[in-house]
């Protein structure tokens, strides 16, 4: 996504790619929490800066203080 609606957060994207497990993912920060997104919803964004991304709470899992999406 790149464009802010209503049920969007900005992500600042930290490492475009984060191996974990098998799978690969780009890390992201909103203020101080530390998300991570597949590769797979990420298709068409460029990996520098910032992006939108919708995240609804009841997709988020976290393991060790870490929420993954």
């Amino acid at each position: 996504m790149s464009e802010k609606t209503k049920r969007c957060v900005e992500l600042k994207i930290i490492d475009s790619n984060t191996t974990v497990g098998n799978t690969r993912y780009w890390k992201v920060a909103v203020g101080s929490d530390v998300y991570y997104v597949p590769l797979s919803q990420t298709k068409g964004v460029n990996p520098n800066g910032k992006l939108f991304y919708e995240i609804m709470r009841k997709n988020l899992i976290q393991v060790d203080d870490v929420i993954h999406a």
